[in-house]
């Protein structure tokens, strides 16, 4: 539990960064964006997340993460490559706000609150920012308490603890283990996993160019986890469960 109001503060910030700021810019941003232009920008985070650690946690990066990095967000681009239509317009300024402040929330977690509880400080980002967005969206008037329906209820349960509070909570824990450039790459795999699922679910067919993005973000993962902490890590693990 927080029992002084610097760490209160901290959190504070952190919860305003890594919650509010992050996905109120993601998701008015992605209402004037498509979805193809959205998911590409906001994946700019593990770029600016690595160039942020350099500057100001002063991580030494590794060429094999660095790399990795980079053909993930080009596997990306290529998953979504026959979706693409840029139009230049302000949702692409949100959208690039949104994931850089979801990149300086990372590196802020990392300087300041790694060495707090990753259970405290991920509770308390949550307990922070629910009445700030309500307080933001409230105004708008798009609340409805005919909109609470029990299906409704379940759905957000489900987000809000699992889709959100428990990959959080994972998100936290790799990032207080690990350099930030070491797990960047990682971050590639929610969009891939999300076609996946789409095929695997509701039968969408992908083409061939998106499979070829599967294809590098996989080579992308495989080249983050050559990173030395990494391999590391990994062997401690393996050593312990023996």
């Amino acid at each position: 539990m927080v029992k002084d109001w610097g760490t209160f503060g901290k959190i504070f910030l952190f919860a305003m960064l890594n919650i509010v700021l992050f996905m109120s810019l993601w998701f008015i941003g992605e209402q004037q964006e498509p979805a193809a232009i959205s998911s590409i920008i906001i994946y700019t985070y593990p770029i600016l997340s690595i160039l942020l650690s350099a500057v100001f946690l002063k991580d030494r990066l590794s060429l094999s993460a660095v790399a990795g990095t980079i053909l993930g967000f080009i596997g990306l681009i290529t998953i979504f490559a026959d979706q693409l239509a840029l139009t230049p317009g302000f949702g692409l300024v949100l959208l690039f706000g949104g994931a850089l402040s979801w990149a300086i929330g990372t590196v802020y977690f990392k300087k300041y609150l790694s060495s707090y509880g990753n259970a405290t400080v991920n509770s308390m980002q949550f307990f922070i920012s629910l009445p700030v967005t309500a307080l933001i969206v409230f105004p708008t008037g798009s609340f409805s308490i005919s909109g609470l329906t029990y299906q409704f209820l379940l759905i957000a349960f489900i987000i809000g603890s699992v889709g959100t509070g428990v990959a959080y909570f994972i998100f936290l824990e790799l990032v207080s283990k690990y350099n930030i450039s070491e797990i960047s790459a990682f971050f590639f795999a929610v969009p891939a996993l999300s076609l996946a699922f789409s095929f695997l679910l509701v039968h969408e067919l992908e083409t061939y160019i998106t499979l070829i993005g599967f294809v590098l973000i996989s080579a992308a993962i495989y080249l983050v986890s050559k990173a030395p902490k990494v391999q590391k890590v990994a062997a401690a693990v393996y050593n312990n469960s023996k």
